[in-house]
């Protein structure tokens, strides 16, 4: 639990950074915990389904058009439009 702490720090400092590597390491914890809370609400109980909705919202939040744009890893000014 203490090493999954630490990961979990160093995950959210990237995320606040912008940094494309934080994004795509929360997309494979959303998916993994996903894949957990499914084999715990089948075997266990129906209020994993909460934990679920919850990453699954957070899974569509990381692939819109303008988080995506967040950490593509470009300056900020890059990602503007240009007016014509």
């Amino acid at each position: 639990m203490f090493a999954v702490g630490i990961a979990s720090f160093f995950v959210a400092w990237g995320l606040l950074r912008g940094d494309p590597w934080a994004r795509k390491s929360m997309i494979a914890f959303t998916v993994i915990g996903i894949a957990i809370f499914a084999i715990a609400a089948a075997l266990f109980n129906f209020v994993e389904i909460v934990n679920i909705a919850i990453n699954g919202s957070i899974l569509a939040y990381l692939f819109k058009p303008n988080v995506k744009m967040f950490f593509s890893g470009l300056p900020e000014s890059a990602t503007k439009a240009v007016p014509e």
